[in-house]
């Protein structure tokens, strides 16, 4: 008689512990989930503030006018411009690296306008590293170019 008591405390043990684990991993899931919708959100808000709008319009246009965007050829403005938009895509790229988006959304959301952003501007920021002694400046949004780069076979 004792043993089936032990017996059902350890079947009553096992069945509280899968119960236990089930919800933890649902409570887990739902906290990724929730936390995924929480950052495309701010992305999308992020996306239509003001002057990163501005940014993203004036930097679209110096590329349709296929202005050189080199250090030595774009004035103080556009410069100004292309700042908040570097900053806006190495942000997304530190959110990937992170693991809290991922790199599809990223290519829908941005990717063809981030990859030749990045090309076009590869001298000015090589430029603005070395002017401020920071060689990580646009890293992670340089190292996800590559990436989007690779996988669209260029």
């Amino acid at each position: 008689m004792t043993m089936k008591i032990e017996l059902m405390e350890i079947l009553t043990f096992m069945w509280l512990l899968v119960a236990f684990i089930t919800w933890l991993l649902t409570h887990l899931k739902s906290q990724k989930d929730l936390k995924v919708t929480n950052t495309v959100n701010l992305i999308n808000n992020l996306s239509t503030v003001e002057h990163l709008l501005r940014s993203d319009l004036t930097v679209r246009k110096a590329i349709r006018k296929n202005i050189d965007l080199s250090p030595e050829n774009i004035d103080e403005d556009l410069s100004s411009e292309l700042s908040v938009l570097l900053d806006y895509y190495e942000f997304l790229s530190e959110l990937y690296d992170r693991d809290v988006i991922d790199k599809e959304s990223i290519e829908h959301l941005r990717g063809g306008l981030m990859l030749e952003l990045y090309e076009k501007t590869k001298p000015t920021i090589e430029h603005w590293r070395s002017d401020l002694g920071r060689k990580d400046l646009y890293k992670k949004y340089e190292e996800l170019s590559h990436k989007i780069a690779s996988n669209n076979g260029n």
